[in-house]
């Protein structure tokens, strides 16, 4: 790879990294969503944290759990010819 090649690419990862960022940021303040972003580039880890809760990010098995819940359920709700309904499952995160 030339060296041409690599600053290009790490420039491209920076904008977009930042742009990234931004637009978690934005969903923060205008939506009052919980954001947590993780990049990993070039062995690197980026993070955005919306909010200092000890509670968010949900850890690993919380958001295991959460997918095991929506596959089986929209499997279930395709079946039945149900449109998806996530107001009622337990996995749902919220802040309390």
């Amino acid at each position: 790879m030339s060296p041409k090649v690599t600053k290009n690419t790490k420039e491209k990862f920076r904008k977009r990294k930042n742009t990234i960022l931004e637009k978690a940021d934005q969903l923060r303040s205008l939506c009052q969503a919980d954001v947590y972003v993780l990049l990993r580039y070039q062995g690197k880890y980026y993070a955005y944290k919306s909010t200092d809760e000890a509670s968010w990010p949900p850890s690993s098995e919380g958001i295991v759990r959460h997918l095991e819940w929506f596959q089986v359920t929209l499997i279930a709700d395709r079946l039945l010819g149900k449109e998806l309904s996530v107001a009622n499952h337990p996995y749902t995160f919220r802040h309390r």
